[in-house]
């Protein structure tokens, strides 16, 4: 169960990222390399996600996989979040 939580957990942050940096999710699928039925499957926790494909969106998005494991919380995630207009 602890796992799933986990997992859960891991999913609603890629929502919370794309939400955030205020990326349609177009952009996000782009991002990720996946389809957006894909990136509204996982912000639903209906899809799990591979940790290839987390780490490749992820990398796109300037955000260091290590950085992303190390966050305790959503709102520790937010306020390490360096957002820019680029």
């Amino acid at each position: 169960m602890k796992e799933k939580e986990t997992t859960e957990q891991k999913l609603n942050t890629i929502k919370l990222i794309r939400t955030v940096k205020q990326i349609k999710v177009k952009e996000m699928a782009d991002l990720f390399g996946v389809t957006t039925a894909y990136i509204s499957a996982l912000e639903k926790g209906i899809r799990n996600i591979k940790v290839k494909t987390l780490k490749h969106g992820l990398e796109n998005l300037g955000i260091p996989y290590e950085k992303y494991e190390e966050l305790e919380t959503y709102k520790q995630y937010i306020s390490k979040l360096n957002i820019s207009d680029d």
